[in-house]
């Protein structure tokens, strides 16, 4: 996470965008400066938490989920790493 922060790591993606594993789906996004955040899956809105103070929140979601925008301080936006 600390190479993802400083902007030192070649593969963001390992840790930003959404992850399956184990009949769950773990969704991170970088939203620096954001306060409240959210994964939005077929309409509906699952709050993430923040698990970085520079603006890294997380969502575990059950099953896979292959589609998802993010919505940040009421604004929704396509994941750049959500593929």
């Amino acid at each position: 996470m600390d190479q993802l922060i400083a902007g030192a790591t070649h593969d963001p993606h390992a840790l930003l965008g959404a992850h399956p594993t184990g009949g769950q789906t773990t969704i991170r996004a970088m939203r620096r400066g954001a306060g409240d955040v959210a994964v939005i899956v077929d309409g509906q809105r699952h709050p993430m938490k923040r698990v970085h103070d520079v603006g890294v929140f997380e969502a575990v979601l059950p099953g896979e989920v292959l589609d998802y925008r993010v919505e940040a301080d009421g604004r929704v936006t396509d994941d750049p790493y959500r593929h």
